[in-house]
């Protein structure tokens, strides 16, 4: 079954797709974070800062968390694309049993 293997294929697809957009999230939070937006020469401004970074980049915090969703991600599509091709094998080795000469 062809839409099988197609639906499969778009499920990676889709994940690697998802991926991506975490990805893109990260690198936009990661230049907002680069700037001090709340307060220079401000103690309040820099504790403020110091605590949102952490919460941010620390391998716990939102970083972390979109790292492993993004690795789940991935491996979600490497599944589907096994997924793909073990119908995509079961089909043809059915098909050759069932109708040997083509």
């Amino acid at each position: 079954m062809l839409s099988e293997k197609g639906m499969w294929e778009a499920r990676a697809k889709a994940a690697e797709e998802a991926a991506d957009r975490l990805r893109t999230c990260q690198e936009t939070a990661s230049r907002i974070a680069q700037a001090n937006y709340l307060g220079e020469g401000c103690e309040e401004g820099k504790k403020l800062r110091a605590g949102l970074l952490r919460a941010i980049a620390e391998p716990q915090g939102w970083f972390g968390s979109l790292d492993k969703q993004v690795h789940a991600l991935q491996n979600l599509a490497e599944q589907c694309r096994e997924a793909a091709a073990k119908l995509q094998d079961a089909d043809q080795t059915t098909a050759t049993q069932n109708f040997p000469n083509g």
